[in-house]
């Protein structure tokens, strides 16, 4: 199933628990923060580090979770007919390539480019990472409220 027919869909969208709105809303909102960081990285700016950094520790979350919520429902994705063997390598290596770019960000090369304290590394990441907690966290409430 391709996202945009969720989009465009509405009560496809709301028939396995996702509101069309938020769905467009998150989409969005991340398009943006990957556009806003690839021009901060681009032009070698600290800040385009630090919203790459968010995003790499969003885009894991949401993987992961996305993991979760496969085996928590597994068993009317198997009625339903759904691949989870697929599934779970998809969301799994997502996690993998989104680790290993989380790696990549803070090695010492990329946090000399971009002129960062590497005595400060831990602290950046767990910050990112916990903003991408509450940001996991307020989509998902919203998406309840929503449905």
């Amino acid at each position: 199933m391709q996202i945009w027919s969720l989009i465009n869909q509405p009560e496809l969208a709301s028939s396995i628990g996702v509101s069309s709105f938020l769905l467009t809303t998150v989409i969005t909102f991340m398009g943006v923060i990957i556009l806003i960081a690839g021009i901060g990285m681009f032009k070698g700016e600290r800040w385009g580090w630090f919203i790459s950094l968010y995003y790499q520790a969003f885009n894991i979350g949401r993987n992961a979770l996305a993991g979760i919520y496969l085996f928590m429902s597994r068993d009317e994705l198997i009625f339903a007919g759904v691949n989870l063997s697929e599934q779970y390598i998809k969301f799994s290596g997502r996690v993998l390539i989104g680790i290993a770019i989380l790696y990549y960000f803070v090695s010492r090369p990329v946090m000399e480019y971009f002129e960062i304290n590497q005595s400060k590394k831990l602290s950046y990441v767990m910050k990112m990472i916990g903003i991408a907690i509450v940001t996991l966290i307020i989509r998902d409430v919203l998406s309840f409220i929503l449905n």
